[in-house]
């Protein structure tokens, strides 16, 4: 999915259908760390809208992308919602990143968005981390929760990453 198309359904999401979103996954390492990022989908998870249903929101946002993009609800995945909600405190770790007339779109923190990526931890997840680490810098990390967040030999594989990036 090229960056027009996403600048297109995040600024729909901020200035028409509204509602809070987290923007996850390899579009935002498109859009943020490193623009060469090729994707297929967007990762999007709802947070809440002040007067639609979640349903409502996401077939609004379906209705868009299929009208306007020529993109199927198959190119919007909101199945990381539920990763992310994995994480307790996930809610403090958002930066907003677009604001609009009626929505708002968050990204994770650098901790938070490691973490859900250390959770998969294949060759993809690493080359993103690697990109997030080397443009925010390690000492961005919140080490801490990113021990209360995952599993030793995660921290490792994280571990791992940070040496590589510093190099």
């Amino acid at each position: 999915m090229d960056k027009a198309k996403v600048d297109k359904i995040l600024r729909e999401l901020s200035q028409n259908i509204g509602g809070d979103w987290v923007l996850l996954g390899g579009t935002l390492v498109q859009l943020q760390y490193n623009g060469e990022r090729a994707t297929e989908d967007i990762d999007l998870a709802f947070i809440k809208h002040p007067s639609l249903s979640k349903d409502a929101t996401q077939n609004q946002l379906f209705q868009f992308t299929l009208k306007h993009l020529g993109m199927g609800p198959e190119f919007i995945n909101l199945s990381v919602e539920f990763f992310l909600h994995r994480f307790a405190g996930w809610e403090a770790e958002l930066i907003l990143l677009q604001t609009g007339p009626k929505g708002r779109i968050f990204r994770p923190s650098l901790s938070l968005f490691c973490a859900l990526k250390a959770e998969r931890g294949s060759e993809l997840d690493a080359n993103d981390v690697l990109s997030a680490i080397r443009n925010e810098s390690a000492t961005n990390l919140d080490y801490s929760k990113i021990k209360k967040w995952l599993p030793p030999e995660k921290q490792v594989w994280l571990e791992q990453l940070v040496q590589k990036a510093s190099k």
